[in-house]
């Protein structure tokens, strides 16, 4: 068994962030840069790994962070960084290796509300809560050869988590990995 705990705290100065002064008749935005605010992220992240045997594991992961912006949503986009980052994060997984060099793993895995934010135009799109389910099935012929088909974010065909409307899609791939100098 295995466990770790790890608190954090990171703080970071003269942010830069754009103010909106005015905006001309004509449509002109007058936008000036401070790099006067203060940003900062502090939580705790804790896992746990139990090992039934080679090959042949269960774990589970947890991330709470909390971030405090000292401007708040001033700049010309709205950012706002207490909103822009989820608070809990969380996976549960698993991986058996079975006779014969086959193998299968598989991660849930949690992810709270935020708002994405984007860096290029005035935009901000709320991201609901979410699950996501990657898995992979393998098999290894030889120690130093894997074949392998994986899926990523089986749960949903795509999912949008970006102020544009960018959405990270379900991803199917399979493949072989070759280990050299075994």
């Amino acid at each position: 068994m295995q466990s770790n705990l790890n608190v954090f705290f990171m703080e970071i100065h003269d942010r830069t962030f754009a103010a909106r002064l005015a905006d001309d008749p004509v449509g002109v935005r007058v936008i000036s840069y401070d790099n006067g605010n203060r940003a900062q992220a502090r939580g705790l992240e804790a896992s746990q790994t139990y090992s039934f045997g080679p090959g042949r594991a269960v774990f589970a992961n947890y991330t709470f962070e909390r971030v405090s912006d000292e401007k708040g949503p001033t700049d010309v986009y709205r950012t706002d960084l207490r909103r822009g980052t989820p608070v809990h994060k969380a996976n549960l997984g698993g991986r058996l290796r079975f006779e014969r060099g086959f193998g299968l793993a598989a991660a849930l895995g949690y992810k709270d509300a935020f708002d994405a934010q984007s860096t290029t135009r005035n935009a901000r799109a709320a991201v609901p809560p979410a699950f996501r389910l990657d898995a992979k099935a393998s098999w290894s012929p030889r120690p130093d050869l894997e074949l392998f088909v994986s899926g990523e974010n089986l749960l949903y065909a795509a999912r949008v988590e970006y102020a544009d409307g960018t959405a990270v899609a379900r991803t199917l791939r399979g493949g072989a990995i070759m280990r050299f100098g075994l």
